[in-house]
């Protein structure tokens, strides 16, 4: 029969190997600085090759980040945190299911962030995309296509040029 696995330490390149299917090709790598791969030798910390050709929703994917469904309205939300120190600050791009059971998936996106020293908790939705197509800029809850909330201060919209008169117009 054909190889169905293997586990190899590359020596030479300084990498753990791991590989499935008929040929075992290598399907996953761990090199010495602590990069890994699937599908590739990493260039990066974590880089995800899809070697896939289809053309079906399933063979597009690169990757998949579930959360499982809970039935209270707090704990709907689902996120990737970006960051660049090891505690809660940067960015967080996440989901949250605005339907009511397992069943129902009106999914919407946001991008929340942190300003100064507040804590993970204190993440402020700063755009949001509703499942319904509705666009909210500083509000988790657009109410038209469309919707920026400034605040009692300032111009929530500035429309500029770009060429050397920089004219603009504020509402």
């Amino acid at each position: 029969p054909a190889e169905r696995g293997k586990i190899i330490y590359d020596h030479p390149n300084d990498q753990l190997r791991m590989g499935t299917a008929g040929s075992a090709a290598t399907k996953f790598y761990i090199n010495s600085t602590g990069q890994v791969g699937v599908n590739v030798s990493p260039s990066m910390f974590l880089q995800v090759n899809n070697n896939l050709t289809g053309t079906s929703e399933t063979d597009k994917r690169i990757a998949g980040f579930y959360k499982t469904y809970a039935s209270s309205s707090s704990d709907r939300e689902g996120y990737i945190h970006l960051g660049s120190f090891s505690d809660h600050y940067g960015v967080k791009l996440g989901y949250y299911n605005e339907g009511t059971s397992p069943n129902v998936h009106n999914t919407g996106f946001f991008v929340s962030t942190v300003y100064g020293n507040q804590g993970i908790t204190n993440h402020v939705k700063r755009f949001v995309i509703k499942s319904a197509g509705k666009i909210g800029i500083n509000t988790d809850d657009p109410a038209r296509k469309l919707h920026i909330f400034s605040g009692s201060t300032g111009h929530p919209l500035v429309l500029e040029r770009g060429d050397n008169s920089h004219t603009q117009i504020e509402v």
